[in-house]
C-alpha cells in the first residue's frame, strides 16, 4: 500500500493528527483524495517530509478502509468497523450532551427572564404593601436559586462529557497500542 489516511500517517510518523492536518493545509505535505473525499498521503511524501521517523508497519491497521471504499467488498471489515462504531458512539454521545447543554441553556434563559420580570415588578411596586413586597422578594430568591441550580447542572453535564471523551481517548490509545495480529484476531 503506498497511500495512507491521516490516521495511518499519524501512526506511521508519530506526529499528532493536528500537526499532520496543519502540514496538509499549509502545503508542506501533499495529498490526494479518494472517491469519498478522504485525504490520502503517499508513502514517498511521508518519507520526504518526516524521513527516518516513519514506521510503515504501524500504519498497516488502516489498510482495509483505504483500499476498499464504502460499498465494495472488504469495506467496513476488521478494525475499521470497530473504530467506526466507536466514532459513531462518540458522535452520538456528543450530540446528546450538546442537546442537554442547549436544554439547560434555555432553562437558564427562562430563569433569567423570570428574574428580570421580578426585578421590574419590585421596582414598580416599591410602595406596595409589605405582604406583596415579601412575596416578590421570596419569588426573586426562588428564581435566583433556580438559576444557580441550572448553572450547576450545565457544569455537571460538561464534566460528564469530559469524562466520557477521556474514556474514549484511553480506549483509542489502547487500540493503537495493539499489534496488527492482535487487532486482526481480536485477542488481547
Amino acid at each position: 500500500m503506498s497511500q495512507y489516511s491521516v490516521s495511518a500517517a499519524h501512526r506511521i510518523t508519530g506526529k499528532s493528527r493536528t500537526t499532520l492536518t496543519k502540514h496538509l493545509n499549509e502545503g508542506k505535505l501533499s495529498f490526494s483524495t479518494d472517491a469519498t473525499g478522504n485525504k490520502l498521503i503517499d508513502a514517498s511524501e511521508l518519507i520526504r517530509v518526516y524521513g527516518d521517523d516513519c514506521n510503515f508497519e504501524a500504519g498497516q491497521v488502516d489498510a482495509a478502509p483505504a483500499r476498499a471504499p464504502a460499498g465494495e467488498p472488504g469495506a467496513g471489515q476488521g478494525d475499521g468497523t470497530l473504530l467506526e462504531k466507536e466514532k459513531e458512539e462518540r458522535r452520538r454521545e456528543r450530540q446528546q450532551y450538546e442537546a442537554q447543554v442547549e436544554h439547560l441553556k434555555e432553562a437558564l434563559e427562562k430563569a433569567q427572564d423570570g428574574y428580570n420580570r421580578v426585578t421590574l415588578l419590585l421596582e414598580y411596586h416599591t410602595k406596595a404593601p409589605d405582604g406583596v413586597q415579601q412575596q416578590l422578594i421570596a419569588l426573586e430568591q426562588r428564581l435566583a436559586e433556580n438559576e444557580k441550580r441550572t448553572q450547576e447542572q450545565v457544569e455537571l453535564v460538561k464534566r460528564r462529557a469530559r469524562v466520557v471523551v477521556n474514556k474514549y481517548r484511553l480506549k483509542l490509545e489502547e487500540e493503537k497500542k495493539k499489534t496488527f495480529w492482535q487487532k486482526l484476531t481480536g485477542r488481547e
